[in-house]
Formats: C-alpha cells, sequence, structure tokens
C-alpha cells in the first residue's frame, strides 16, 4: 500500500503546471544554484546546453509538429524482484497523460504488467543487438542504461528510469523535436565537469546520431574503463558506472546535436516538476538505494575527498618548489660558487699529492 504522504506528493505532482508545458523563465532560472560553474569545461557544457534550449524553446510554441519520435514510452525493469508499488504509480502517471501512446515494460523476468495499458516485452528480443559483455555487467543500473540506449536506437520514443512521476503531457515537444533530454542541477564535480545530462528521461527519433554514438562510445570504452577501475570499493564502482553512463551521453549531446535537438533545464524534471519529477525511489535489489541517488552521494563524497587530497598536493608542490628555488638560489650566489671551486682545486691536490 502506498503511503499517504506520497499520495499526497503524487497529487500536487500531478497538477503542477498543467496549463502549459513550456516554461517562460529563463533557461538560468530554470537550472538552480549556479556556483558549481566554475571551470572552462563547465562552462562550455552549460553553455551548449543553453544554446540547444534557446535555439528551440521560441520555436516551439509556433512551429508544426514533423513527429519523427514514436508515441511509445519504454522502461525497463531487471532482476526477479517485482516492481513496488510506488513505482506502479509513477508508470500509471505517464499512461494517465498518454492514453494513445503505446508503453511498454522491459524485463528479463516473467514480472505482471503493472498496468493494462503497460505491454510486457522481454529483453530477449534485443539479444541479437547486445554487445558481447552486457551478461557479464555486475550492475543492473547501468545495464540498464544500455538497453534504453538500444531501445532508442532500434526503435525511438521515449525511455524513462520507472522512478520519475509524470505532471504533463510531452507531446507538445516530443512531436516538434528529433530528441530531447534534460540537464541535471551542477553539483560539486567529481568527474571532470559538474554540467552533464540526465539519463532518467531520454527522447529521439530511431537511429539518431547521439544515441548512436552514446552506444558505441560505451562498448568502444568498456575495456578501457573496466582496467582502470579494476577494484570492487565503492569509490571504482562509482567511477565505473559514471564513464559508462553519464560521461558517453554527455559527450554525444555535445559533439552531436544539431538542429532540432533539444535540451530542458534540469527543473522541468526537478523542483518546479514542469514535465515531471524524478523521485529516486528505484531500487535495484533488496540492499540498493536509487543508481542515479547512490551515484550522487558518492560522487559527493569523492569530491570532498579529492578536494582534500588537491590541497596537499598543492602545499607538496609548493615546499618542493621552494626547496628548489632555495637551492638554486644557494648554487648561484657568488660566495657559493667560491666555495665549490676551493673544494674541487682542493680535492684535486690532494690527488696529486698522492701521486707524487
Amino acid at each position: 500500500m502506498l503511503n499517504i504522504k506520497y499520495l499526497f506528493f503524487l497529487l500536487v505532482l500531478n497538477t503542477a503546471c498543467f496549463s502549459h508545458v513550456l516554461s517562460d523563465l529563463s533557461f538560468d532560472q530554470l537550472m538552480g544554484k549556479l556556483s558549481f560553474v566554475e571551470t572552462p569545461e563547465d562552462v562550455r557544457h552549460y553553455s551548449a546546453f543553453k544554446k540547444l534550449y534557446e535555439d528551440n524553446i521560441g520555436a516551439l510554441r509556433s512551429m508544426d509538429a514533423i513527429n519523427v519520435i514514436p508515441k511509445t514510452i519504454h522502461f525497463v525493469w531487471l532482476g526477479p524482484d517485482g516492481l513496488p508499488s510506488k513505482l506502479w504509480e509513477c508508470m500509471d502517471s505517464w499512461v494517465q497523460y498518454h492514453p494513445t501512446w503505446n508503453v511498454y515494460l522491459w524485463t528479463d523476468h516473467p514480472h505482471p504488467s503493472p498496468h493494462p495499458s503497460v505491454q510486457r516485452k522481454s529483453i530477449d528480443l534485443l539479444a541479437k543487438s547486445l554487445c558481447s559483455f552486457f551478461p557479464n555487467i555486475d550492475n543492473t543500473g547501468v545495464q540498464s542504461h544500455i538497453l534504453r540506449l538500444l531501445i532508442l536506437e532500434k526503435f525511438g520514443g521515449v525511455v524513462l528510469d520507472c522512478d520519475v512521476a509524470c505532471t504533463s503531457a510531452v507531446d507538445e515537444i516530443t512531436s516538434k523535436v528529433q530528441f530531447v533530454s534534460t540537464a541535471l542541477y551542477p553539483k560539486k564535480p567529481f568527474l571532470s565537469s559538474s554540467v552533464c545530462a540526465a539519463t532518467f528521461f531520454i527522447a529521439s527519433k530511431p537511429h539518431h546520431p547521439i544515441i548512436e554514438n552514446a552506444l558505441s562510445s560505451v562498448v568502444k570504452e568498456w575495456n578501457t574503463i573496466e582496467r582502470c577501475f579494476t577494484s570492487d570499493d565503492q569509490e571504482s564502482l562509482t567511477y565505473r558506472a559514471a564513464y559508462h553512463t553519464y560521461v558517453p551521453f554527455t559527450d554525444a549531446i555535445l559533439d552531436f546535436a544539431k538542429e532540432k535537438d533539444f535540451i530542458l533545464p534540469a527543473d522541468y524534471f526537478g523542483k518546479k516538476a514542469i514535465l515531471g519529477r524524478h523521485l529516486e525511489l528505484q531500487s535495484w535489489n533488496k540492499n540498493a538505494v536509487s543508481f542515479e541517488k547512490m551515484a550522487y552521494s558518492q560522487c559527493r563524497m569523492l569530491a570532498k575527498r579529492r578536494q582534500r587530497s588537491d590541497r596537499m598536493m598543492y602545499l607538496l608542490c609548493l615546499l618542493s618548489s621552494l626547496f628548489f628555488i632555495g637551492g638554486l638560489i644557494v648554487l648561484i650566489s657568488p660566495a657559493t660558487r667560491s666555495q665549490i671551486f676551493l673544494r674541487r682545486i682542493k680535492k684535486d691536490t690532494m690527488l696529486l699529492d698522492k701521486k707524487k
């Protein structure tokens, strides 16, 4: 049974922003605090996402539909455990706002469909397209990400985490673009940038270059990343997952996004819940928290650790520089050169005396 607080929260979400999907607020206003947008790479990512939004937002209000993104919603649920009732509610919210769309639940076990309008599909249908190392991946969050990219590449549509609640139909956007995802709120970085794209909501036409290249990058760089992070400690697991998911997806957007490719600011699925809200409820196993929630908490911890390490390295470099400069001063000073010269003369003199 769903608790009362959760039902009330969904009720609030389902009544928010119903009148108009596209916000009149600016990209900056919809991205939260920007204090972590600091480095040149942060600025490059942020500026690219902002341009994709601003280049499309005005035209979306008046342009005709092109309908290249199929009206299909895909969820992925892996593992033997059935879907918790809270996730059923999230999936049901998408059915309610998109009654004419096809909705599929892709699974690796014969779970019952959470809703009469949701059709269950086996991931065995994708077996021929799966990479050889897929069965050996020990992180179902990473497996799910690969499956969602593969589903989009082959069929197109909208792929979602099961814990994303819908607050408005997405037709007004998906009918007029070729690709749309959402940015995450800038966070204290543990990767090279504080700005990246979310993976819990992605919509695209089939065979879109962003999806194709994100998928090929995951496959191409798989062994390299596995060799770089070989340990089973939490830090290595987090880096490994991030480099298999967020990094190649964000890079593909930055490198291959073109006209009619769209990035939504974080508030669309964040605090303002304009289209929906990522509730971060999803659990991949009994003892695990949401994959993204776990990744974010680990990212914050690693960022703090790296910050302390950076301070220590800075101090060591400073001390080494001081010693080096001090040594140069000693060597360059005339008095020191004279002393060295005298010692060399004395040494040579002693050698000559011995020969005599």
